[in-house]
């Protein structure tokens, strides 16, 4: 009597596994639904059908366990065992409850917002999968899990890995896959991480559409009837027909999905409010509570261990705090390659939530709720002379980790004992093949003060932060992260005047005792700001993906002066959702994902960055630079202006807000959330209420508010401060602000204050102060006005100044239509255009850009020059520069910095964007650019009609075609 499969399997895995039903038997495979007997679960058991048990068979099976097993990941389905008994090759997954996607498309295709979710999952899958060197090659609807809102990619049995070689287990002639999802070149035997690339956007065009994409049809053929045009334009790229032409990777296609989707809803609110001809912005209901009504959605990231506090017993319990004894392990783990932990703030919040309200939770439960592979609890005891240390480590299962881990101590230091539980935390983790742990420090009290720094570091309380860290090398001037730590708190504190340290020499004596992460991030301060930082902390970034630290100077460096090398806001946005995912309590991620979504109309963003930012952020005494007071006070000054009206009266009644000096920055800093329409409100309030200097910033305030929405009022408003200050420095800005926005093509004033300007600035040219800017204004006046003869003769008066003298030649070569020449010798101003790092010992610009229109001039000189050469991707690179937040310090009573004139003259950069993306048929962007600077000129002068009436059909055009 022959025994049936079920029956065979049900005998061999006895011990482990009850085996209810047969599921499904597909090519090589046959899975089973079981109960795992220890944890009283449902599970899936797949089994390679033994006829088809051949050496080649066996071995694809087997290496389809492994590329599961290393693929941990939540859009992956999990696999928790396997093995072969009685003959027969199984592993054993999750028992997916829900549907496939096959399943589901029956019943007709996805919303949109749906076919976006769909495919960051299906992305984020093969990021992990390609990102471990394997190939799915079988992307198809029926092996996509949907599962609570969620999707999961399976069946990774004919996955390849990337460098295979010749060592593939496909027989010749037979290409593995299902050919309806093949790409091109896997038809022909070829494939890379692009095939899969291609197989995602077949599954996603098939979602949005109800019908199979054709591998026949090249994109342009297709019938793209049902798929909205921004998802449109991201499957075409997807589905090109050429792997170089499509997405690069699975991340960037993830970010161009996203990025369609999250500016879907500020483009079709501009469009309606465009052709319906309204003004204001859509009103945000008032009131914080209705910002707490949007929460984030954090990506769900699996780390390899949560630590939680440490219990002590005993007498010790006055000493030694359980907290910190665990913030002190996590630390010196999170230096160790290859070994990821749950941030300590999450792993304690969970921990303390549990015990308060139901009791010491089950230890068992925490890696489960805390999304990590395994979690630790250590039980420290003094008994007499020694110490007594147990230690529990589970899986995300709830299984205990085989062999638990004691050990007994002398009566030791915090250190020792905070040693000897990392050392076998890796262990665990890591077998035999342990890293060189290095002591973080040798004095327990430094220890200690640089675990006060780091809670405070977190939540931006950058006072204390900076003063424990400073302890703490006080008490150990070896301490080298303690020593990185300090730097970055100085920074953040705008303080007045150089950081204390040799920044550089902290570099060369200590970065070698660091991670190799933290000494790429200390090499990237050192380096001038540009490109070149840029790569460098991109690097670390990826060396480590959960390094939320190393996430967050790039989105910081890419927010600050992203813009300067052509790089959006929106991506800034991109690293710093990353960041805020990583570890959710880190305070100045959510401050600047805030600062960027109202810069970019984003109300919907710009509300959940504020959900958690109230509990979390310092208090503005410990060094805290933005309340969230006056961060919500932007919010509403862009979404809700009568609301902001309100509370603006009771901002300028509060002692601690509506002093002088700080109404002077948080207006000066209202071109940076592109508030000029506040700033004209503040500036007002402090010529009102001020005296002296801080009267004359107030003049300054408002007259940048002024100048970015294009009325002349702001040439009076500089003359008042120039008549304050008295000085050649502010009546060279007060005549500078007459002349070059007509050079650069702003028409700000009349004809009769453009020549009151070049009189001004022909009286300045003798001037020691001014005289080089003075005549470098003039030289590019007369060059906007086709004099080169006169453009060269002031030019120079101008040759004492580097920079200046470099983009007059520029604009020579520009004059006789040699625009590759000029865009040549232009190229080395973008160099030195960033501000430097606030510390001792790293480079400055040199020569630094001396004069604060230099930036703007260059960047929409350099624009005009492409558009010239039929270049216009490149034009408009430079012409997003305005979105960069790249100032030194708050400024207060201080002439206009570069940004605050970039701010000012911004609006027609804009301008000149979102007409050259209409021109190119990028509506959404050409929807939301144009409409922003129509909304910003809307009560112009006279001067700015034709500018405004462009804008405003401009607008009208895009939006409606951005459907």
């Amino acid at each position: 009597m022959s025994v049936s499969l079920l029956e065979r399997l049900k005998v061999a895995l006895a011990d482990h596994y009850e085996i209810e039903r047969e599921l499904g038997t597909g090519g090589m495979g046959t899975v089973f639904l079981a109960r795992d007997v220890t944890l009283e679960r449902s599970v899936a058991i797949k089994m390679l059908r033994p006829e088809l048990a051949t050496a080649v068979a066996a071995e694809r099976f087997v290496r389809e366990a492994r590329i599961l097993a290393k693929l941990s990941h939540p859009n992956v389905v999990p696999i928790h065992d396997a093995g072969e008994v009685d003959g027969l090759f199984y592993y054993v997954m999750d028992c997916i409850q829900g549907e496939t996607l096959d399943e589901r498309l029956e019943r007709g295709p996805l919303q949109e917002d749906d076919v976006v979710r769909l495919g960051r999952d299906l992305l984020a899958a093969l990021e992990a999968a390609h990102g471990t060197g394997v190939i799915h090659r079988d992307v198809k609807p029926s092996n996509v899990f949907l599962v609570e809102g969620r999707a999961l990619l399976g069946d990774f049995g004919v996955a390849k890995p990337v460098e295979e070689g010749q060592k593939g287990l496909t027989t010749p002639g037979r290409q593995p896959g299902t050919p309806d999802y093949m790409a091109p070149e896997q038809i022909g035997g070829q494939v890379t991480p692009r095939t899969d690339l291609y197989a995602v956007g077949m599954v996603l065009f098939e979602a949005a559409t109800g019908k199979r994409w054709s591998v026949l049809k090249r994109t342009d053929d297709a019938d793209w009837t049902g798929v909205p045009g921004r998802l449109a334009r991201v499957l075409q790229r997807a589905l090109a027909w050429s792997p170089e032409e499509r997405w690069e990777d699975a991340p960037t296609f993830r970010r161009a999905l996203l990025q369609k989707a999250g500016r879907r809803g500020r483009a079709a609110t501009l469009r309606n409010r465009v052709i319906a001809g309204a003004i204001a912005i859509a009103v945000v209901a008032a009131g914080y509570i209705a910002l707490r009504l949007l929460p984030p959605q954090p990506l769900v990231v699996e780390r390899d261990l949560a630590v939680l506090p440490v219990e002590i017993r005993g007498g010790l319990s006055e000493q030694w705090d359980g907290a910190d004894l665990a913030r002190l392990v996590t630390t010196t783990l999170e230096s160790a390659p290859d070994v990821s932990i749950v941030n300590p703030a999450e792993s304690f919040a969970w921990w303390d939530s549990a015990v308060s309200t139901a009791g010491p939770p089950a230890v068992e439960q925490a890696a489960s709720r805390l999304r990590a592979r395994y979690a630790a609890r250590a039980t420290l005891a003094a008994e007499g002379d020694s110490l007594n240390l147990r230690l529990d480590v589970f899986d995300r299962r709830g299984r205990p980790l085989p062999g638990l881990q004691r050990a007994s101590f002398g009566m030791v230091g915090l250190l020792e004992v905070s040693d000897s539980i990392s050392l076998r935390l890796l262990q665990t983790l890591l077998g035999q093949d342990l890293p060189e742990v290095a002591r973080l420090t040798s004095d327990v009290d430094a220890a200690i003060q640089f675990l006060y720094g780091e809670k405070a570091f977190e939540r931006g309380a950058w006072l204390p932060a900076f003063e424990y860290y400073e302890a703490a090398v006080a008490l150990d001037s070896s301490f080298a992260l303690a020593w990185w730590h300090l730097a970055n708190a100085w920074r953040w504190l705008a303080q007045k005047g150089p950081y204390p340290y040799d920044f550089r020499h902290v570099f060369e004596q200590y970065a070698a005792d660091l991670g190799s992460v933290d000494s790429m991030l200390m090499a990237a301060q050192l380096t001038q700001a540009g490109e070149e930082r840029f790569l460098k902390y991109r690097q670390a970034s990826e060396r480590d993906p959960l390094n939320y630290f190393a996430a967050y100077l790039l989105g910081e460096e890419m927010f600050n002066r992203g813009a300067l090398w052509g790089r959006p806001l929106e991506d800034a946005v991109d690293v710093l959702e990353t960041v805020v995912e990583l570890n959710p309590l880190w305070a100045s991620a959510h401050v600047h994902l805030i600062w960027a979504n109202i810069r970019l109309g984003d109300d919907s963003a710009a509300a959940a960055a504020f959900d958690r930012l109230p509990e979390i952020a310092a208090d503005p005494k410990e060094g805290w630079m933005y309340p969230p007071e006056l961060l919500y006070q932007a919010f509403h000054e862009r979404f809700d202006p009568q609301v902001a009206a309100q509370r603006r009266e009771e901002l300028f009644a509060d002692s601690t807000f509506g002093s002088s000096e700080e109404l002077s920055w948080q207006g000066r800093l209202g071109g940076a959330f592109d508030l000029p329409f506040a700033q004209v409100e503040f500036g007002a309030e402090l010529v009102e209420s001020a005296a002296g200097p801080f009267r004359a910033a107030g003049h300054m305030t408002r007259g940048l508010g002024y100048a970015a929405s294009g009325r002349a009022a702001a040439l009076a408003d500089f003359d008042s401060a120039a008549a304050i200050f008295d000085n050649d420095e502010a009546r060279l800005v007060a005549a500078q602000m007459r002349v070059l926005p007509h050079a650069l093509g702003i028409p700000l004033g009349s004809a009769e204050e453009r020549s009151r300007g070049r009189q001004a600035l022909e009286s300045l040219v003798a001037s020691d102060a001014a005289g080089a800017r003075a005549a470098w204004a003039l030289a590019m006046d007369a060059y906007a006005s086709d004099d080169a003869a006169s453009a060269r003769r002031w030019a120079r008066h101008a040759t004492e100044d580097a920079a200046l003298t470099q983009l007059l030649q520029a604009m020579e070569e520009a004059s006789g239509g040699r625009y590759d020449d000029a865009l040549a010798l232009s190229e080395p101003l973008l160099a030195i255009q960033g501000t430097a790092i606030p510390l001792r010992g790293t480079p400055t610009p040199s020569p630094p850009l001396s004069d604060a229109f230099l930036r703007a001039a260059l960047h929409l000189k350099r624009g005009e020059w492409y558009v010239a050469l039929g270049d216009t991707v490149a034009a408009e690179r430079e012409w997003l520069w305005y979105e960069a937040v790249d100032i030194d310090g708050l400024p207060t009573v201080e002439l206009p910095l570069p940004g605050e004139i970039d701010w000012a003259l911004g609006n027609y950069g804009r301008y000149l964007r979102g007409r050259s993306e209409l021109q190119r048929g990028e509506f959404d962007a050409a929807c939301r650019h144009l409409g922003r600077a129509a909304e910003v000129w809307s009560g112009s002068d006279p001067e700015f009609a034709e500018l405004l009436q462009e804008a405003r059909r401009g607008a009208a055009s895009a939006c409606g075609n951005g459907e």
